[in-house]
């Protein structure tokens, strides 16, 4: 599903492709804040990988994942970005946006709308 493309006016925009030291936190930073998150639950995504792409198991796979809470950090919207995916099996990005709508997000530190990006990069179990 590609991102609808709606912009909020007083969102702020983040994008992370790597993951981060849950040390580095800044309980104002929403990047940091997110960049946790995700950090923390990397292996829970992986898993909608590993199990779904069994056909393919042994290729190292990215997914762009776009999610976007707002000011209360409840999450409004969670989105694959097609074109920064190499896993393009329906079933496989389900899992990884119904992932991302269990998890628990906590209020951006900014008190904005945030719209996160986060580009994963699972490489193959040999």
């Amino acid at each position: 599903v590609e991102s609808s493309g709606r912009s909020r006016k007083n969102a702020a925009i983040l994008s992370d492709s790597r993951p981060r030291s849950p040390c580095s936190s800044s309980a104002s930073d929403p990047q940091k804040q997110l960049d946790e998150v995700f950090l923390a639950h990397h292996e829970t995504f992986r898993c909608c990988v590993d199990a779904l792409s069994a056909p393919k198991a042994g290729t190292d796979a990215n997914m762009a994942l776009v999610v976007t809470l707002d000011s209360a950090g409840k999450l409004t919207s969670s989105d694959i970005l097609l074109s920064e995916t190499s896993v393009q099996a329906p079933e496989v990005q389900a899992c990884v946006t119904d992932v991302a709508k269990a998890l628990a997000y906590p209020k951006p530190g900014n008190d904005m709308d945030v719209r996160y990006k986060r580009v994963f990069h699972f490489k193959a179990r040999r």
